[in-house]
């Protein structure tokens, strides 16, 4: 049975969690990467314009907040997870889907009910864990300033730093496919890229890097301050 949450919509997440490690496990920014090339204008915007906050909710729940920038016309109509982790990090169907956003309204199940062009790169839908927009499906969407949140509970076992880390190693993929494009078209969208095509660099990864900058940066100080000293003396 679908589960509509009417939940304040999570603040966008920043690159902050890069320079401070300890807001680490708050969550992560993605973007996406055209698996599609139907039109390359449009794929060009889907990739400036899409993104997704992942965040933890608590009490074993994950929000997948779905953003379009704008400005440019399009409107995300179907999501899909592709959760090869073994066991499954989430449990189907959809624990919940936060429709808040005036303009913005998506149900379980998603038709198609694979990602379209996914085969390309071997996306599998997980089967339960799918929603697309209402009619009328491209209004209904997540038009440029809107978003939608998709609310997945964790298997037994499992935390919200394995989504983390899902998402690093590609265990983990979540595809969009977007409509309303100017053109007439429609293309689809994978986090961080698909195929060979480099992908956008993981939250784990940069944390990580962000990190290792951080702390190279504390010891060149130290030692700095430390030669410094020494030449006083």
């Amino acid at each position: 049975m679908r589960r509509s949450l009417n939940w304040s919509i999570a603040a966008a997440l920043t690159c902050a969690a890069m320079t401070h490690p300890s807001d680490a496990e708050a969550g992560a920014v993605l973007g996406f990467q055209g698996i599609t090339n139907n039109n390359s204008t449009d794929v060009a915007i889907g990739e400036a314009q899409m993104s997704l906050a992942v965040s933890d909710e608590g009490g074993g729940l994950v929000r997948f907040q779905f953003s379009n920038s704008g400005p440019e016309s399009s409107s995300i109509t179907d999501i899909y997870f592709d959760d090869s982790v073994t066991p499954t990090l989430f449990n189907s169907p959809i624990y919940g889907i936060d429709n808040s956003v005036n303009g913005v309204s998506f149900s379980e199940g998603a038709s198609p009910g694979s990602l379209p062009g996914g085969q390309s790169i071997g996306f599998n839908a997980t089967k339960g864990l799918t929603a697309d927009s209402d009619a009328p499906v491209s209004w209904n969407g997540v038009n440029p300033g809107e978003s939608v949140g998709v609310i997945l509970e964790l298997t037994s076992g499992h935390q919200f730093d394995s989504v983390i880390t899902a998402l690093a190693d590609r265990s983990l993929r979540v595809g969009i496919h977007v409509q309303q494009f100017a053109s007439g078209g429609s293309e689809s969208f994978v986090n961080g890229g698909g195929g060979s095509t480099p992908g956008v660099p993981e939250p784990a990864s940069a944390i990580v890097f962000g990190v290792g900058l951080l702390g190279a940066g504390v010891q060149r100080l130290r030692r700095r301050t430390k030669s410094q000293e020494v030449a006083a003396e």
